[in-house]
Order: C-alpha cells, then structure tokens, then sequence
C-alpha cells in the first residue's frame, strides 16, 4: 500500500484516498511538493481535490495545472509593488506634479484594485524627495478627472485577464475626461500580474503603456505543445466543469482566460479554472467569495 502524501494540517487524509492512490499518482504528488514548494502548505486541501475526480486522467491533469501555477508569496507581492514603482517613476519618467495614481473600481464597495493603491502608495517613500506623496494616490477616479493639473492617470489593477474589462474602462476614461475638456490625457496601466493576451491587446487613443510585474500564458491552450493534447486536456476540464456546475461565464475561468495564478496578499481572480476555488466543487484549494 502506498503512503499517504503529506499533510501540512492535523486532520488526517481519508482511508479511501490512500486505497485510490496509485503509484504513478503518488509520485506525481511528491514530486509536485519538490517543484512546487508553495504546494505543501495545502498538501490536504490538494488530496481532497485529487480524490474528488473521477478518472486517473482527470487526478493527473489538475496536478499538472498545480505544478504550473504561479503562486506569489508575501515578500514577492511587495517586490512587485516596487517594481510598479520604479517604472512609473523611473521608466516613464512621470512627474508628481501632473500625474495621478488610481484605482479602476468604478463601484461604492471596495475591491483588490484599491488594495494595490493603497499598498503601492508606501513603495513611493524613496522618490518622496521627488514631490510624490499620498496625494498623488486615489480609489475615485472621477474626483481625479476633475484636477485640472493633471494629465497622467496610471491605473493599478491586481490581475488583468483578457483586457476586455480594461478596454472598458479606457473607454469609460476617454469619455469622461471629454466632458470635462480633457482632450489629451495620458492613461497608463500597472498591475501586479496579467495574462499575455491582455498586454499586446490594442486599446483606446488615451492608452500609452502597460506594465504587468508577473506575465502569463493559458494554462492549457498556451503550455502544451501537442494540439492533440491540448484538446484532450480541454475536454477533460471541460467535464469536470460541467459536472461541477461550472456555468459558461466561468468555464476554464473568467473570459476563458485558462489562469493558473494566486497571490497570497490579494487571493484568487476569476480568471483561474474555477476547479481551483469555485464553492459548487466539493472540494477547492483556493477561497473565494
């Protein structure tokens, strides 16, 4: 009988597990816990996961995609955030004088894009010998639309996933700075991490650049080579999503972005396949409300 993989928590893996476990699965599991480190502090959350799919091709699809995650820690969050820095100050060489920092969140609630700013605000104590201060930063766009001073609005988002959303807001952005005679505004664009597709995406006049500190490719569709097995992989996921309950808005994640992201300080995007953290799984390695 096979051991049972480790666990990081006190309460032990079911029986029935351990039974199911077959070599070539174990060992994909220890070595999942060597590649990818961040994995063995949801060692049981990620045997209950495994134990939930119905076919060994299934088991071993998801311990693949776990093993292509990119998992951010704590210290590397707060690396990101002083890069975002250094490239709106060091890079584009914007001025404090004429440039605004600002969340996308449209809404009254708050949300992981106002989390970023506020976060991004104390990365900017070295160039506070520059002028830059608190007040270049802001979670109400509108009130920032209305500084006639400014012509520089970088936007920190947390994750961008297909850009469709941000395409909106550029949108949005544009026609809201005519109605205020903001004929030429600059509009630029910081995020922790983005999907690939999102940052070659071509969006409005105002739009000058982008940067994302993590760039990522679809899980699936982008990582495997074989277009045999890239369909098959698909299909398979595709099953377990429907089984799942998975509806069209989420298959294979948000827009079907295929994202294999998390990041310890700001949580999951939608954009990952929902079998890592929507609630109608029996089991999830990721929260999400």
């Amino acid at each position: 009988m096979s051991p049972k993989p480790p666990s990081s928590q006190n309460d032990d893996i079911p029986d029935r597990f351990e039974q199911k476990l077959g070599r070539d699965l174990y060992e994909r599991l220890i070595s999942l816990h060597q590649s990818a480190t961040w994995s063995t502090n949801y060692s049981e959350k990620i045997a209950h996961l495994i134990y939930s799919m119905e076919c060994e091709e299934e088991e071993l699809l998801l311990i693949d995609l776990i093993n292509r995650f990119k998992y951010l820690n704590g210290f590397e969050y707060e690396q990101s955030l002083k890069m975002i820095a250094s490239t709106i100050v060091d890079n584009w060489r914007l001025k404090p004088q004429d440039t605004m920092i600002i969340s996308k969140n449209l809404d009254d609630g708050t949300d992981s894009s106002d989390a970023v700013v506020h976060s991004l605000k104390h990365k900017f104590s070295p160039y506070i010998s520059a002028g830059w201060s608190k007040n270049n930063f802001s979670n109400h766009v509108r009130k920032c639309l209305d500084k006639p001073s400014t012509s520089n609005f970088v936007v920190a988002d947390d994750f961008i996933g297909s850009g469709n959303q941000l395409y909106d807001f550029c949108e949005w952005f544009e026609l809201e700075a005519a109605k205020r005679g903001k004929a030429n505004p600059n509009l630029y664009v910081v995020c922790v991490a983005a999907m690939a597709t999102a940052l070659s995406k071509s969006y409005t006049p105002s739009f000058r650049d982008i940067y994302s500190h993590v760039k990522l490719n679809k899980g699936i569709s982008e990582q495997i080579s074989d277009p045999q097995s890239v369909t098959t992989a698909l299909d398979l996921m595709k099953t377990i999503e429907r089984r799942n309950r998975v509806s069209e808005k989420y298959r294979f994640g948000y827009e079907k972005s295929e994202a294999l992201y998390y990041c310890e300080s700001l949580g999951v995007p939608n954009n990952v396949f929902p079998v890592f953290w929507k609630r109608s799984f029996s089991s999830t390695i990721f929260d999400r409300i």
